[in-house]
């Protein structure tokens, strides 16, 4: 980028040498080439400087003389590059530059603007032949594409920058056979004008733009081919193919209809023009980005994929909530492999339904959820979803979810949020770090349909806590984490829960504060501390049954005076520990249960206390803590029981689990 000295002194030479009485002020960035990849020139715009009656010579953009010495070509005086060769670099008056093409090369628009000409003038054999012209009018200037094969547009229509016009070919005043090549021209006004150098050269020796001879030397107008830009709006009908290195840019509301699919190749990339561009999903959309080529849906504003494609350089950026969303509507069905979304509201929304599938992908920077999932089907693999406004991901409804080996990193909220309801939760190899909140899964809500819970990042149950519903079944499997939130965070159990732990992998309940189970969950080093009672427990009500093995309560019975509690319901447990906690197990409400090959370590209540006198516990071979056994009605100075507890036998040395 030139100083704002060094494009002032720019534009009076500009005005000086190129015989222009108003010239605006031209910035890098300003223009894109007009081709989709860096072209040779066979031509370029004579500037009437240095003479040529005079010196006999110009200077070419590459720094080097060229001079009437080494030749000429057809009827007009050329300068051939020094020492010959017969290429013809200038000739005198030529208006533009021109660029060597084959035929039917993509010609695209190098800025915004609006179709002024698309045609012949005046006729297809002379002067450009067919030829565009294109006003810009937030630049000032008015564009030229010669010698056209075909143009894609017409007069008054609108587009933008890298959006495919034409094609090229060597139609009207042409010189060689077969002569393919693009006439490119600049005026400084919208009709008549200036004839202006299309990439800013002011003919002064030392500003030589292309190519840039030093880091701050840039082209003053053009910078490099983006990719081709191609508008997408309204209702997608049929089936369609989005090809690799080309910007497909969204404005408003577009939809893939129901019976319509889109297969995006690697290295495609789309945009959303405004903060209210959104993506709904209806039909198939299937995203085949790759590790070497990844496929990108991201902001208007994001340089960094596709290029300038808003044309205005370092004017803007890229941020959250740029857009809104890709949203699933029922019976679609989306995939996406090596894609990143980022800068929107939400990177994917389901209005209650449709499967998506996303591998080895990112979901980064939107202004909310990364995922605001309703009512689908989710499978979510070796993906990092990281740096969004809240909640990694926010996951209710019905539906499966399935989350394996992924990254949760620098969420606000949480690594996510699960109001239960899906059928199936499947979850193996995550992580979190660095999130603002807690670096584990929020839950809350009632499970209205069988379910499973596996190791993986921590379960979080929240104030609201967890409901099994009758007739439903929770499995948890060895290696889970249970760590609820606060003192009033409660599994209630009206259904079936099958705690599923085993010897070398138990399952664990603790506190969000227990930093050695699961880590530093809540993420605030060590500035919290678990103590007994942190959170309620697990209470088994009317109807409902909970079979409990090899599992590590820590920190819980609050004030309601338990960690485990059959309250109407059954409740069996074995092979399990209850550790520095207030209460123990329970039975009240006429709720039956049994404790056994358990342990009891720092209970400060009652390890068993039963409130059913027609319902007498079971809580043989546990050890309480003593080797005289539990306290309470018992004689030992254990952990106390209850009458209606049946504790003989006990161990009398702490077992070797834990």
């Amino acid at each position: 980028m030139i100083s704002k000295l060094k494009k002032i002194l720019i534009c009076s030479i500009s005005i000086l040498f190129i015989n222009v009485s108003v010239v605006p002020l031209a910035f890098a960035g300003d223009f894109t080439l007009p081709l989709l990849i860096t072209p040779d020139i066979t031509a370029q715009f004579d500037h009437d400087y240095p003479d040529y009656s005079v010196t006999g010579h110009i200077r070419v953009y590459d720094g080097s003389l060229a001079s009437s010495s080494y030749g000429s070509c057809g009827y007009r005086s050329y300068y051939t590059a020094p020492g010959g060769g017969g290429s013809c670099l200038s000739y005198d008056g030529h208006d533009g530059t021109d660029f060597d093409t084959g035929t039917g090369d993509t010609i695209i628009a190098v800025a915004d603007g609006t179709v002024t000409f698309a045609g012949c003038n005046p006729d297809c054999d002379t002067d450009f032949g067919k030829y565009v012209k294109i006003w810009h009018a937030t630049l000032g200037y008015s564009t030229i594409y010669g010698h056209l094969d075909s143009y894609d547009v017409v007069t008054n229509d609108s587009v933008i920058r890298g959006q495919k016009i034409g094609e090229s070919g060597s139609t009207g005043s042409v010189i060689g056979d077969p002569g393919d090549h693009l006439h490119f021209g600049v005026k400084d006004s919208q009709s008549g004008g200036n004839v202006i150098d299309p990439f800013g050269w002011t003919a002064t020796p030392s500003e030589d733009p292309w190519p840039p001879s030093s880091p701050d030397e840039d082209y003053l107008w053009a910078t490099t081919p983006p990719s081709l830009t191609v508008p997408v709006s309204g209702t997608i009908n049929s089936n369609s193919t989005w090809g690799p290195n080309v910007v497909h840019l969204l404005n408003g509301s577009v939809t893939l209809a129901a019976s319509a699919s889109i297969d995006v190749q690697p290295g495609a990339i789309v945009k959303f023009q405004t903060d209210t561009s959104k993506f709904l999903i209806s039909g198939d959309l299937n995203v085949n980005g790759t590790a070497s080529s990844p496929s990108y849906f991201t902001s208007y504003h994001d340089d960094a994929v596709g290029g300038d494609t808003n044309s205005n350089a370092t004017s803007s950026y890229p941020g959250k909530g740029d857009w809104l969303y890709i949203q699933t509507n029922s019976g679609s069905s989306v995939s996406f492999d090596n894609t990143e979304i980022r800068y929107g509201s939400y990177g994917l929304y389901t209005n209650n339904g449709g499967n998506i599938n996303i591998v080895d992908s990112v979901i980064a920077s939107n202004s909310s959820y990364g995922l605001n999932i309703t009512s689908s089907s989710v499978d979510i693999q070796d993906s990092t979803i990281r740096d969004n406004g809240n909640y990694g991901i926010n996951i209710s409804g019905n539906g499966s979810l399935t989350l394996q080996n992924n990254n949760f990193i620098n969420n606000t909220s949480a690594a996510g949020f699960i109001l239960l309801g899906f059928k199936n939760i499947t979850a193996s190899g995550n992580t979190a770090s660095g999130n603002t909140g807690d670096l584990g899964m929020h839950i809350k809500g009632t499970l209205y349909t069988d379910q499973t819970w596996a190791d993986s990042l921590p379960y979080i149950i929240t104030t609201n806590s967890v409901t099994v519903s009758s007739g439903k079944t929770l499995n948890i499997n060895p290696g889970t984490i249970i760590k609820p939130q606060t003192g009033a965070s409660t599994l209630y159990v009206d259904g079936t829960l099958n705690v599923l732990g085993s010897s070398s992998a138990p399952v664990y309940f603790t506190s969000i504060k227990d930093d050695v189970i699961g880590g530093d969950t809540n993420n605030d080093d060590s500035a919290s501390t678990p103590v007994a009672g942190n959170w309620r427990g697990v209470r088994s009500k009317s109807g409902g049954t909970a079979s409990i093995s090899y599992a590590f309560f820590r920190y819980g019975g609050n004030s309601l005076s338990w960690t485990l509690n059959s309250y109407g319901g059954n409740m069996d447990v074995t092979n399990s520990v209850i550790a520095s906690s207030t209460w123990g197990f329970k039975l009240e409400n006429g709720g039956t249960g049994s404790i056994s090959s358990s342990s009891f370590l720092d209970v400060t209540g009652y390890g068993v206390l039963s409130q059913v006198s027609s319902n007498v516990v079971s809580a043989q071979y546990n050890w309480w803590g003593a080797s005289d056994g539990p306290g309470g009605v018992g004689s030992g100075s254990g952990s106390a029981v209850s009458n209606y507890v049946d504790y003989e036998p006990f161990e009398t040395t702490q077992p070797s689990w834990p």
